[in-house]
């Protein structure tokens, strides 16, 4: 099977992971290329970089008459144009992130155009699962290489006397910078032997480098863990994030409990004294998180879970 894999601007490398997922799992059984308009975020990999304005219609020929599926990592309305190059293939349709609030009252409008579409709607994190009837089977985890992580961790730990937390936002005013900055000179104005690790503007190899040397990530408060926290997680750290009790649930549901330990930006300061101030409770979230991943993100889980989605679309 050859599946193309779309995106504008591969947010949280998802293209780049699913691709790399099922090439490597299938080696070559299935093979899955990933295309982008643009990088940015945290520079992922590219495999071929497309320009909108360009005419490639030859582009198109190459790539999709050979495919079998076609995979738009966007809301469904930006969909449609990639769909119509090509009649008969697999119909995926990606949505990432967080839609607003009032995106909630079209979805019964999403649904009843569900029943007659020709492709199949997926979403990156559980709490999208509204969208999709919280259909498990539509639920795509983010696809995490636990053995690479493991062997970046390995290869460039180091002994340190402080307790090291790392922030990697890719939007600052998304994932609260701000105020994890101003958490973090009030922890570093009592404790003298806390850092405060801030990466952005780099690959994700090298964040990844910078992360393998710390004890705790932030990720966020707006909406759970991103693909940042799922790295840390994988690298045995505690992630704090933050969610709502409504997503809560619905991870809970889903998992059974959560994998990060949550916060809010009134407590935020007191989630990160206490994983300061006990090893034991950053061992303890450390495993639970790496558990969380190994289980529901690794690339053996997701390839398969692709795989099995796109033999399906091929048949609507």
């Amino acid at each position: 099977m050859k599946i193309v894999n779309i995106n504008s601007t591969d947010t949280g490398g998802q293209c780049w992971r699913l691709s790399s997922a099922i090439n490597k799992v299938y080696n070559g059984i299935h093979k899955s290329r990933w295309f982008l308009k643009e990088t940015n975020y945290l520079q992922y990999p590219v495999d071929v970089l497309w320009k909108e304005n360009n005419k490639y219609a030859l582009w198109v020929a190459k790539f999709f008459e050979t495919a079998d599926v076609v995979h738009v990592h966007a809301n469904w309305r930006r969909a449609s144009g990639w769909f119509s190059f090509k009649e008969r293939i697999g119909k995926i349709v990606h949505q990432h992130g967080r839609m607003g609030d009032d995106f909630k009252y079209q979805i019964p409008e999403i649904l009843e155009k569900d029943k007659g579409a020709k492709q199949i709607r997926v979403v990156s994190t559980i709490n999208l699962l509204a969208y999709v009837e919280f259909d498990l089977n539509r639920w795509f985890p983010t696809p995490i290489d636990m053995d690479w992580l493991s062997i970046i961790k390995r290869k460039n730990r180091e002994p340190h006397d402080t307790i090291r937390i790392i922030h990697s936002p890719t939007m600052r005013k998304l994932k609260d910078t701000d105020l994890f900055i101003s958490v973090m000179g009030q922890l570093q104005k009592k404790y003298d032997f806390v850092e405060m690790i801030l990466v952005e503007g780099v690959s994700n190899v090298e964040c990844l480098i910078k992360k393998a040397k710390c004890d705790i990530c932030f990720d966020q408060i707006l909406l759970q863990h991103g693909t940042s926290g799922l790295e840390s997680m994988a690298m045995g750290q505690p992630v704090v994030a933050g969610c709502n009790y409504e997503v809560a649930g619905m991870i809970k549901e889903v998992v059974g409990y959560l994998p990060f330990i949550r916060a809010s930006e009134n407590d935020l300061y007191e989630v990160l004294e206490s994983l300061i101030l006990s090893q034991q409770e950053r061992l303890r979230w450390g495993k639970i998180g790496y558990d969380y991943v190994k289980k529901w993100h690794s690339f053996e889980y997701t390839a398969a879970h692709a795989i099995k989605t796109y033999e399906e679309s091929i048949l609507l």
